[in-house]
């Protein structure tokens, strides 16, 4: 059953909540050859941020393509 968290918190009390669950899973132990761990989405938030600062990586070939059909 879907609700808004801050329907049964705080606004303080959910944002502490996440901020200590991911404070949780970034102490844990990596497993080895891991460098880093993230939390569920994280990766899809850095990459999200990058492509705002820089674009959105696209392959050569299919966006010389995409020009092409753009000039007719």
């Amino acid at each position: 059953m879907p609700f808004h968290p801050q329907q049964i918190s705080s606004s303080d009390f959910v944002k502490n909540a996440i901020q200590d669950t991911i404070q949780q899973i970034k102490s844990a132990t990596p497993a080895e050859a891991v460098t880093e761990i993230l939390y569920p989405g994280e990766q899809s938030l850095h990459n999200r941020k990058e492509n705002r600062q820089l674009g959105i990586p696209a392959d050569e070939s299919v966006w010389n393509r995409v020009i092409e059909l753009a000039e007719g």
